[in-house]
């Protein structure tokens, strides 16, 4: 087992965990006012994907790749900032309601989080450092 402590408490932790309580709020806030959201289901699948990477790298990271592990985390990254840019850019122009406008403006904060993230991972990459962001 990998030494949960270690990632929580390095800047790749504390950005997933970010991650997961943006990604939660998104989920979340359309349930509080009954109305549906872009970036609901797309939070939902988010919230899942960034949960089990959050799980991987905190108890089971040093039984792996971590070179394979740090490129899927680039791509994934990647993938959240488009998707969340685009639907979050949707909300915020379809927005009459006020609710809408802080849910597009939760998933800017979203986007920005995910690709900080990611080029925090691009310069470790290039760095040839696989520790992905667990401190030794």
């Amino acid at each position: 087992m990998g030494d949960a402590k270690n990632y929580v408490c390095s800047m790749f932790g504390r950005l997933k965990l970010v991650q997961l309580v943006l990604c939660f709020l998104l989920f979340l806030f359309p349930l509080i006012l009954g109305v549906w959201l872009f970036n609901t289901v797309l939070a939902s699948v988010f919230l899942v994907a960034t949960l089990i990477l959050f799980a991987v790298y905190a108890l089971f990271l040093d039984q792996f790749n971590k070179t394979i592990w740090l490129i899927l985390e680039l791509v994934f990254n990647g993938a959240a900032v488009i998707l969340f840019f685009i639907f979050s850019t949707i909300e915020a122009i379809m927005s009459p309601a006020y609710p809408l406008e802080i849910s597009a403006t939760i998933g800017f904060v979203t986007c920005i989080a995910y690709g900080v993230a990611g080029f925090l991972a691009i310069r470790k990459y290039k760095s040839g450092d696989d520790s992905a962001g667990v401190p030794a």
